[in-house]
């Protein structure tokens, strides 16, 4: 109550917020094929009671293109930042995908993808003449083995990882086994025996060698020239 001697009054009424605590989370991006080196690190900031929208999708979906192949998405969606996630690491881990890589080469050339390996015949008499004496009546017969390997390439790195031989993707053989690696193109490393021409037939009295034997060869052989000789 006032009354008509009293002071004039003034009071002040004070409003505060509520106090508010920051928070925080991390989704961090692992390469377990680089010593589980982190390939990305997300940090999700706020205030503890707020709504995230967070999600790992569209990094998985990038690294995904970039070679990487999901091994597990240990984040689980968060509505909020809260006290159980506050500080907290999550781990999206991902390995190295492969792809194989193999190239025609030009016929009967080496190079990284293909090597061949001849077998040549030749026809002569004692004067040094040839003599049409092969299978097919000439005076050269050639038999071709080839080989060739499947590299396994890192996808995220491009390093060429090994070799494949049994056309699974995976390499069996590693690059410092590469000279294992070749495999031969249906089964061509069996020069098979070639029957010379009767020597009668030809106008000569014999034959120094009246086949050349069957031989197996592998990528590593040499090159081989072998020489039948008629006389009369």
């Amino acid at each position: 109550n006032v009354s008509a001697n009293s002071a004039n009054i003034t009071e002040t009424v004070t409003y505060s917020r509520k106090a508010v605590n920051k928070g925080s989370f991390d989704v961090q991006y692992i390469d377990e094929d680089d010593n589980d080196s982190v390939i990305h690190d997300d940090q999700v900031n706020g205030n503890v009671g707020e709504q995230v929208t967070y999600t790992t999708q569209d990094k998985i979906d990038d690294l995904k293109k970039k070679g990487y192949v999901l091994v597990k998405d240990g984040y689980s969606k968060q509505d909020t930042i809260n006290d159980q996630n506050n500080g907290k690491v999550y781990y999206v881990t991902f390995k190295h995908g492969t792809t194989t890589k193999y190239e025609e080469g030009q016929p009967n050339k080496n190079d990284d993808f293909n090597k061949y390996i001849t077998r040549t015949i030749n026809y002569k008499d004692t004067d040094g003449k040839d003599v049409e004496g092969s299978p097919d009546g000439k005076a050269t017969y050639t038999q071709i083995a080839h080989f060739t390997r499947t590299e396994v390439i890192d996808s995220v790195n491009g390093n060429v990882l090994g070799y494949d031989i049994n056309g699974d993707g995976k390499f069996d053989i590693t690059t410092d086994a590469s000279d294992a690696a070749w495999v031969a193109v249906d089964k061509s490393d069996e020069f098979k025996a070639v029957d010379s021409k009767a020597a009668k037939g030809l106008g000569y009295d014999k034959v120094d060698k009246a086949e050349v034997g069957a031989i197996n060869v592998s990528a590593n052989s040499a090159n081989i020239t072998e020489t039948v000789t008629y006389s009369r």
